[in-house]
Formats: structure tokens, sequence, C-alpha cells
């Protein structure tokens, strides 16, 4: 995770403090604001509404990641987009990793002696 510096990091240590995110019917939500008033009312703390504004867009925003995150082909968060050239040059080695199996099942360096 990059450094935060000492006031984004404040504010990512409450989101965790808060929960990241919310629970609803179909599953988790970002944060909603009955959820941080009952955060702020059990901690004791009385957060500013920009800060309470702040955990809302961060809360959601962790949320989109995870729903984006589920797809098995979506990029690291902190990786760059794989153009369809970088695609197709993974898909071919890929490709002739698992000929050369199909061609020769029981290759020697598994330990296997060739007939």
């Amino acid at each position: 995770m990059p450094d935060l510096g000492s006031g984004a990091r404040h504010l990512w240590q409450q989101l965790q403090d808060a929960g990241l995110t919310g629970h609803g019917g179909m599953g988790r939500v970002p944060l909603s604001w009955v959820d941080l008033r009952a955060w702020q009312l059990g901690t004791g703390q009385r957060l500013p509404p920009w800060q309470l504004r702040a955990l809302r867009q961060a809360s959601a925003a962790w949320q989109g990641e995870h729903l984006r995150a589920a797809n098995p082909d979506a990029p690291a968060p902190w990786s760059e987009s794989i153009g369809d050239e970088q695609r197709s040059a993974v898909r071919n080695k890929v490709r002739a990793v698992f000929g050369a199996l199909a061609r020769d099942p029981q290759p020697a360096a598994r330990g296997q002696p060739r007939d």
C-alpha cells in the first residue's frame, strides 16, 4: 500500500475501525450515514461533516473495488491495465506450455523414464 501520510492514514484507520463496508439485504454495501452515526456514538468520536463524507466515499470506493475484483480476469488494483498485445502474448505462452504437455504427457523432467 502506498504511503498515505499522517492525515490520510488517520482517515484510513477510522474507516477500518468503522468497518470498511456495511451490510445490506444482498451483501456488502458502502457505509451509510446511519452506520457512521452508530460508529461515532459507539466510539465517542464526533467527526466534522467533511470527514464523514470522506469516509463514505472511501467506503464506496472500497466496495466498488471489492465487486470489480470478484471477476477472475480483473487486474490487481496496483497494476497497469493489460493491452490486447500483452494478453495475446500471455495466451500464446500458455498455449505453448499446455501444447507441449499434451504432446508429451510424461516428460522425463517429472522423474518418469521415457519409453
